[in-house]
């Protein structure tokens, strides 16, 4: 089926089976070791994807059932190093 919508033809697709499309996580060891770190704690990371994917983590669900009041606070030094600590506010 076509569809027409201001001037472009878009064709919709029926019945194409949905796969399991996108990687691993990959930084499920990372996210991990977040969930188990204590107020304070912190890690050091090399690689600026590996950092986003942290602090990114904290803003899902997951984060928050896990990591009750818990926040990733984050800095970069020189290089491709990032520290990230986890602070939980009382």
């Amino acid at each position: 089926m076509q569809v027409k919508i201001d001037q472009v033809k878009i064709k919709i697709d029926k019945g194409i089976p949905v796969i399991n499309a996108g990687r691993p996580r990959l930084y499920d060891d990372y996210l991990s070791a977040i969930d188990k770190m204590d107020s304070g704690d912190s890690i050091e990371v090399n690689g600026m994807r590996t950092w986003d994917a942290i602090r990114r983590y904290q803003y899902t669900k997951e984060f928050e059932s896990k990591n009750d009041g818990a926040k990733i606070v984050t800095k970069r030094y020189t290089g491709n190093k990032y520290r990230i600590w986890k602070i939980i506010e009382s």
